[in-house]
């Protein structure tokens, strides 16, 4: 990733939500693919277990 803005696709659904971000705006986002990226954005996701 850099600083353009970039999607991610996961082989499988992902059910989770955003637990932080660079930007601090996105805590509570519930995850859906593509996950979306502003440039320079990282995530770190809670995923739910089955």
């Amino acid at each position: 990733m850099g600083d353009e803005a970039e999607q991610f696709n996961a082989s499988s659904s992902i059910d989770g939500q955003i637990v932080v971000s660079t930007y601090g705006d996105r805590e509570g986002e519930k995850v859906a693919m593509p996950i979306r990226l502003r440039g320079d954005e990282a995530v770190v996701i809670a995923c739910r277990a089955d």
